[in-house]
């Protein structure tokens, strides 16, 4: 019964789950090109193509998130809690860079540092290992680190207090929060790499399709082969659209 309650839960949570991650995707996409968020309309194909993107982008950060909570979290030895120790760092920093939509000079600055001590901390552990070996190399490490050796069984769980309810509350919500940015800032990344837009002109003037929702498309004007921040918005069967052609540009966004 419980198995089917679990089965029943999450077949009911993978569809919210499904269009949160394609609504996220589209704020990202349409904050980069400054289109009202009021426009998005999420459909089937955007959902899918969002959460292939986002599973493919995704896919490092969750092998290396199961790595950190495996040494720092279900193993009780010193040495993979040390480990843990080291790579706390890293972590947050993919975290960042994931947010930022790798679009951030502090966020590469903070990864490439962490990676740099992390570096420092292991030449100081295989240096101590030249002398004493490696088991007490790393036993000192960790007593510098001050992490404790567990000994004897996992203690029993007991009913948390309404402490431990509310913190485990706060840290799935703020998990939630984070997920969410970090799938909005995948969605900014993909905007900035897109180079390939369906072309048209009108009175005139070149506009890419910037997106598609619902029945309407959004247009992006074009000047010197960039996107000159306006926007056009007209329904999808309006006669305006004559000789659509797919064109590929170097840079469509250019900052200013």
């Amino acid at each position: 019964m419980s198995l089917i309650f679990r089965e029943g839960v999450m077949l009911s949570i993978a569809p919210v789950l499904a269009y949160v991650t394609a609504w996220m995707f589209e704020i990202g996409y349409a904050e980069f090109y400054g289109i009202s968020f009021e426009l998005i309309e999420i459909d089937l194909k955007a959902t899918i193509i969002s959460m292939l993107i986002c599973l493919v982008t995704l896919l490092p950060f969750l092998a290396f998130t199961c790595l950190f909570l495996y040494l720092g979290f279900l193993n009780r030895s010193r040495k993979s809690r040390w480990w843990a120790l080291q790579l706390m760092f890293v972590w947050f920093s993919s975290i960042s860079l994931y947010i930022s939509s790798f679009d951030s000079m502090i966020a590469w600055v903070g990864l490439v540092l962490s990676l740099f001590f992390m570096a420092i901390s292991f030449l100081r552990v295989a240096w101590m290992a030249r002398s004493v070996g490696w088991d007490e190399a790393f036993t000192k490490a960790a007593d510098g680190e001050r992490i404790r050796n567990f000994e004897g069984p996992p203690p029993k769980p007991s009913a948390p207090t309404a402490s431990q309810t509310l913190i485990s509350v706060t840290a799935l919500l703020g998990s939630v929060l984070i997920a969410c940015l970090m799938i909005k800032g995948i969605g900014g990344r993909a905007a900035m790499i897109k180079t390939a837009f369906p072309t048209l002109a009108i009175d005139g003037k070149s506009y890419v399709v910037l997106a598609g929702y619902g029945d309407r498309f959004v247009l992006g004007g074009i000047s010197d082969g960039h996107f000159d921040g306006n926007t056009l918005v007209i329904p999808k069967n309006s006669e305006k659209i004559m000789n659509l052609k797919a064109v590929y540009y170097e840079s469509l966004y250019s900052k200013k």
